[in-house]
């Protein structure tokens, strides 16, 4: 399975839902459901986030690799010590691209704690037994990406 159209069709049949119900449950307008499965657009930030908490694997969804659930044995071992160098650098990255991109002032807080939990685990992710370090690289285009999401979202 490797479109996001389809891994979204697959959850929605998972959840016994139609499209109308999936777009009503996740409170978005009335076919956007249909319209996430018809051309493979990536949902919002907050639709991935209630996806996660029912245990989707958002990698599995954005990017077909992995398993389509986590277990719980999988969530515990993935839960990562605090690495407080790691948190500070991630928040002065997020806050340096925002104000340098000039978009600071469109991310409410709970956006940017959300920026910077997925930017710690993606270094905690790549760097699997060593050290975590931000890659700046992926930071970028993970803060890009959820520049544009969130500007879709109105």
């Amino acid at each position: 399975m490797n479109r996001l159209s389809e891994r979204l069709k697959r959850i929605r049949i998972h959840l016994k839902e139609t499209q109308k119900s999936m777009s009503r449950r996740f409170n978005l307008g009335e076919n956007t459901w249909q319209t996430y499965e018809l051309y493979g657009k990536p949902p919002k930030g907050e639709t991935l986030a209630v996806l996660a908490e029912l245990g989707f694997d958002i990698n599995w969804l954005l990017t077909g690799r992995g398993e389509v659930m986590i277990t719980e044995e999988r969530a515990r071992a993935s839960v990562p010590a605090i690495d407080d160098r790691l948190i500070c650098e991630a928040v002065e990255f997020v806050e340096q691209w925002l104000i340098a991109s000039g978009k600071e002032a469109h991310f409410k807080a709970p956006l940017k704690g959300k920026l910077v939990v997925a930017l710690c685990r993606l270094a905690v992710e790549e760097a699997g037994t060593g050290r975590p370090e931000l890659n700046p690289a992926a930071a970028r285009q993970l803060i890009w990406f959820a520049c544009q999401t969130s500007a879709l979202d109105g």
